[in-house]
């Protein structure tokens, strides 16, 4: 298996931009695991194994193809949820700031407000 994808917090209800972030940002989060700290990770130039949240940061800010793709995703459900597409950067950033308020881990909350605050350039 090369993935999985974790439905622990799955809802049967709920606002629907939602799932199309947590998907995005959930698989960002592993996109540097398998590679030592500092490095550049395989298949993704634009990205080296750093911090926690590398991941996202490069999915919603970097450039190539994975940040292409990933941005496509949830442009492409917004608009089929009669979202304006434009609205892909917000829905992203709401995302990892309901994560950061809602879970019961608190370090993960700590990293998830860490993540929104570099993409956003705001001290919390």
């Amino acid at each position: 298996m090369l993935g999985g994808i974790d439905w622990e917090a799955a809802r049967p209800a709920g606002p629907p931009a939602r799932d199309l972030a947590r998907f995005v940002t959930s698989y960002s989060l592993y996109l540097d695991r398998h590679t030592r700290p500092g490095h550049r990770v395989a298949g993704h130039p634009g990205l080296r194994a750093d911090r926690w949240g590398a991941g996202v940061e490069y999915a919603v800010d970097g450039a190539g193809w994975y940040p292409d793709l990933a941005r496509s995703f949830v442009k492409t459900g917004l608009e089929r949820l009669g979202v304006p597409p434009a609205c892909w950067r917000d829905v992203l950033l709401a995302d990892l700031a309901v994560t950061a308020a809602t879970t019961d881990h608190d370090e993960f909350a700590r990293n998830h407000l860490l993540v929104f605050r570099r993409l956003t350039g705001r001290r919390l």
